[in-house]
């Protein structure tokens, strides 16, 4: 077993203190955070033999004399060795690839420099299928990365947290970075067949050709609104609804037709949309929204908003999914509920197994996948 340990980044969202250090030398608790990471490493797969380890890797780039100095400065219990990047930052996968001769016919587990958990490596070891290409550990949280996905062509695009927009295309099985987009990505949408509609941390909504990747700014309604929007500390995502209409949500809410301009969601009998939607879920007829405790319906026919039901007033809702039969399932802070369509009732789930939950994915009506507290679990409903 060989691990890899990715230190070669740059740093940015730790400056200052990345000005006159590598990330990987950034202190925390008295010492590096290479320093936890390799401990770590050798202390937790120091026992076994099948899982021992016998080598580490670690890439550098900025500042890589002060990691190749650390390094050296004591005995980590098994040998460590550089790949030296100086001349170019290859990121994750081309790291990887440039690191394959220290790697070389040894299983390998991969951990980035800046990530400090609990995770006991032996567990995840012990779990990993040995048939699997790659076994991936994931955090759960809300995510920062958000992709869109056009079916006539298999294209990819992927938006991440700093580095911008990257496209795949599933038949070469390569990504490429867009050229020209950057920033902390928020959402992609579809705007038209050449245009992506993306919406930038702090920086707004931007219109970017999904081959050149050039860009240009997309105002929300008018100037004023649009830097209302921008700075009122909301998260802005925008989404293309199945049926073409583009849904703005953020501290307030829009609908865009093409051609027609924008118009302020509103509710049955034209109150004002609440502040601070979220959307879950959109099928042909209609999308499911939510804020705090509450579960709303937009509907294609009048696209007006209206209050779907509700969850218990100490709940908050976290997620939604809709298996078209007539049951709307809620993932809830406490766990996991049902609103039945033909009766207009929501019923709680009991279960001990699970409160908070994450993600939820209905299989059709036989069957739900349940995220919570990074598991994963099946209910078939009866």
């Amino acid at each position: 077993m060989k691990a890899l340990v990715f230190a070669a980044g740059l740093g940015t969202r730790l400056r200052p203190l990345t000005d006159t250090m590598p990330k990987a030398m950034v202190p925390v608790a008295g010492k590096p955070l290479l320093g936890h990471v390799l401990d770590r490493l050798t202390s937790s797969l120091a026992c076994r033999e099948a899982d021992r380890l016998t080598e580490a890797v670690v890439n550098v780039h900025h500042f890589p004399d002060q990691i190749i100095s650390y390094l050296a400065s004591r005995d980590w219990g098994v040998p460590v060795r550089v790949s030296d990047e100086r001349d170019f930052l290859r990121d994750t996968g081309g790291g990887l690839l440039y690191a394959e001769p220290l790697l070389h016919g040894a299983r390998v587990l991969i951990h980035n420099v800046d990530i400090l958990s609990n995770l006991d490596f032996r567990w995840l070891l012990a779990m990993a299928p040995v048939d699997a290409l790659s076994t991936l550990v994931v955090s759960e949280r809300p995510t920062q990365r958000y992709f869109l996905f056009r079916e006539e062509d298999s294209t990819l695009w992927v938006g991440t947290d700093g580095g911008g927009i990257h496209k795949l295309n599933a038949s070469e099985g390569r990504f490429t970075r867009l050229n020209g987009s950057e920033g902390k990505i928020l959402s992609i949408a579809g705007f038209d067949r050449r245009r992506l509609l993306v919406s930038v941390y702090m920086d707004g909504y931007y219109l970017v050709d999904g081959t050149t990747g050039h860009r240009t700014p997309f105002v929300l309604v008018d100037k004023e609104t649009d830097l209302r929007e921008k700075y009122s500390g909301s998260l802005l995502r925008a989404m293309q609804l199945p049926w073409g209409t583009l849904c703005f949500l953020g501290g307030d809410s829009w609908l865009y037709h093409h051609g027609k301009g924008f118009s302020p969601m509103r509710m049955e009998g034209d109150a004002p949309a609440p502040h601070g939607l979220q959307i879950a879920c959109a099928g042909a007829e209609r999308a499911l929204l939510y804020k705090d405790n509450h579960v709303f319906e937009l509907r294609r026919s009048d696209e007006k908003l209206r209050l779907c039901f509700s969850v218990g007033l100490h709940e908050k809702v976290t997620a939604i999914a809709d298996d078209g039969a007539g049951n709307v399932w809620v993932g809830t802070s406490r766990g996991l509920g049902c609103f039945r369509e033909s009766s207009g009732r929501y019923e709680t789930i009991s279960n001990s197994q699970f409160d908070d939950v994450s993600a939820l994915e209905c299989s059709g009506k036989e069957q739900l996948w349940i995220c919570a507290r990074n598991r994963l679990f099946t209910y078939f409903p009866r």
